[in-house]
Parts: structure tokens; sequence; C-alpha cells
């Protein structure tokens, strides 16, 4: 890993179903509570919008994104704004 060389510490995340549930809720919750500012930048909201899920049976979610669609700028954002709030509570996020 590139960043472990740097000697950034850094720390590795699976996306499980269950892991973007939690990441996604979050990102929704800063949001809505406005602490979440993001500029107007098309890649940027398309790739959240590209996010789908739906509920399973057994009441937990499935994620996936449209065909032709690219989430990762989505995740990244999610990421960040977790690892944030592990790292500082109660600041707005400005992207």
């Amino acid at each position: 890993m590139k960043l472990k060389e740097l000697g950034i510490d850094v720390e590795g995340v699976t996306l499980t179903d269950r892991t973007k549930e939690e990441l996604l809720s979050n990102l929704k919750i800063l949001m809505e509570q406005r602490k979440l500012w993001l500029p107007y930048d098309i890649e940027l909201h398309n790739s959240i919008n590209a996010i789908e899920f739906e509920r399973t049976r057994t009441g937990s979610f499935k994620f996936y994104k449209r065909n032709g669609t690219y989430d990762d700028l989505g995740y990244a954002l999610a990421l960040a704004c977790f690892a944030a709030k592990r790292e500082v509570k109660g600041v707005i996020i400005k992207v």
C-alpha cells in the first residue's frame, strides 16, 4: 500500500453491504443536520445519486449502482465523513 510506504497512518475498510449502510447513513444524517456542505460539482452529485439500494427479505439493505454510472466519489465522501466523525465531533465538514 503506497500510503503506508509514505508513513501515512491508514486503515483499510472492506465495503460490505453492512459497512455501506453505516457509511451512507452517516452521510445522510450529516446532510440532514446541515453539517455537510457540498459545492456544486456535477461529478460528485452524480456519483452520490448513482448509489441505489433495496431492502432484502431479511430487513438488511443491498447496495448497487445503475449501469453506466460511477459511485466511487460518493463512497469516498462517505468514508471521509465517517473518518472525520471519528476524529472531530461537532464540526461542519466542507468539501
